[in-house]
């Protein structure tokens, strides 16, 4: 077993146990939208990774649609930065209950309750071609002065061109949850 492999399964493992003593996550159809710019992934100051998105499941959780688009010139371990967009494959709203079924992957980086999309993307870069799945968690925490704290957004790539970036910071423009008016396919 690889060291990806064990720590993969050692979180496993740990979010088992959370799940267990803090009741049970589970998926709802959800919609949110958002853009803006957070900071790179190489911690300088000025440099930015830009983001715009939008993803819907309230017509049930096996309707997911919506768009991504992101855009970090300046990650460190990618010679020509990171540059995606791609389509929306599952879209959901994670919230803790007393029971229902698990399904989130983002515990750890937000307190519920918070929005999970996944997208197959595509490298907009001509030299760095591809395809590739990643997950993105966000949370909104208010608008404008009504903000508890800034919204925040975490991008982790599972796979194709940019398999292993991973970013994670407050946002500077605006993570919008809105709630579904009828809810479809609750799984």
């Amino acid at each position: 077993m690889n060291k990806e492999h064990y720590l993969l399964a050692v979180s496993i493992l740990m979010l088992s146990a959370v799940l267990t003593l803090t009741g049970c996550l589970v998926t709802v159809p959800g919609k949110v939208t958002g853009g803006g710019w957070m900071p790179s992934v190489s911690g300088m100051e000025k440099e930015r990774a830009f983001f715009a998105f939008n993803a819907d499941s309230c017509e049930g959780l096996d309707y997911a649609r919506g768009h991504f688009n992101y855009r970090d010139k300046y990650a460190t371990d990618f010679p020509r930065g990171v540059k995606m967009n791609g389509d929306v494959l599952e879209a959901y709203k994670c919230e803790e209950q007393a029971s229902g079924t698990e399904g989130c992957y983002c515990d750890e980086a937000f307190e519920v309750p918070w929005h999970e999309i996944r997208v197959r993307y595509r490298s907009t870069d001509p030299k760095y071609p591809g395809e590739g799945e990643a997950i993105i968690c966000m949370r909104d925490n208010g608008e404008g002065r009504n903000a508890v704290l800034a919204d925040t957004v975490f991008v982790q790539v599972w796979s194709g061109p940019y398999e292993g970036y991973e970013n994670m910071g407050p946002v500077q423009g605006n993570i919008q949850s809105h709630e579904c008016e009828e809810v479809g396919d609750l799984r």
